[in-house]
């Protein structure tokens, strides 16, 4: 019921999200699978976290050191990389070959050109870039209120049964891997400037009874400029599921 309720204001991704001053806007991406870099410019993250989160230990908030967004300082443009297995027209007899993307867009979010290349990519794109990092940490509280993204509600749809099977993951080198108990949408507020964009995307959550905050698979990371270049806007959302179709969107001014 609770969720019945809070669907007409938390449309899913892809429809129209706003606030007064803000919009949510997909990207229109050539690729399946959004990648993600690793960087070293999170430093000036360590105090914004100590603050916000100053009674929690640290392993609970610990910071990611990387996203998927990157800034062309001198073209003024994003570029997101991806990739996707297709046929190769050279090969056509062959497997499926790796494809690399990476897809332009202006700061309106408007795509303005991609380069792709199978297995890698030749051309130096990252030359004058600056790495816009996942402010979602890799323990994130999603309960709390005053974080920037914040989990309202879940909403349980199904409960996985395979989360039981005693012999799972058995002769995986890694073990049995991540298996959530319960699937079904989340509800969220995102922050920005003051104002709150409302959605909800499918998420997962661990353990069958009791729960820590953190328990929360939601496939979501909040790439944004560095508090020190004081620029709310544009931040981007990406949804990045372990199976299926990655998306990414932009916050952006009306």
């Amino acid at each position: 019921m609770k969720a019945r309720n809070l669907q007409k204001d938390y449309p899913a991704l892809g429809q129209p999200i706003e606030s007064e001053n803000f919009v949510l806007v997909e990207l229109k991406l050539k690729g399946k699978t959004i990648e993600y870099f690793h960087g070293e410019y999170g430093s000036d993250r360590s105090q914004e976290l100590d603050t916000a989160l100053q009674h929690l230990e640290p392993a609970r908030y610990w910071p990611k050191n990387g996203g998927f967004v990157h800034y062309d300082t001198v073209k003024n443009q994003f570029m997101i990389a991806t990739n996707e297995y297709v046929k190769n027209v050279k090969r056509p007899e062959g497997l499926l070959d790796e494809q690399k993307n990476i897809c332009y867009f202006d700061e309106s979010g408007k795509p303005v050109g991609q380069i792709s290349n199978f297995y890698s990519i030749k051309q130096p794109w990252q030359a004058n870039s600056v790495l816009m990092l996942d402010y979602v940490p890799n323990f994130p509280q999603w309960k709390n209120k005053s974080a920037e993204l914040y989990l309202k509600h879940f909403e349980i749809e199904h409960f996985e049964t395979y989360w039981l099977t005693p012999l799972r993951g058995m002769g995986s080198p890694n073990g049995a891997g991540p298996a959530p108990a319960w699937s079904g949408m989340a509800y969220y507020d995102l922050h920005i400037a003051g104002e709150t964009l409302r959605f909800r995307s499918p998420a997962t959550k661990d353990g069958f009874m009791f729960l820590e905050s953190n328990d929360f698979e939601t496939e979501l990371a909040y790439c944004k400029f560095p508090r020190l270049l004081k620029k709310a806007a544009p931040a981007f959302l990406i949804y990045g599921p372990r199976f299926g179709q990655g998306r990414a969107f932009i916050i952006k001014h009306k």
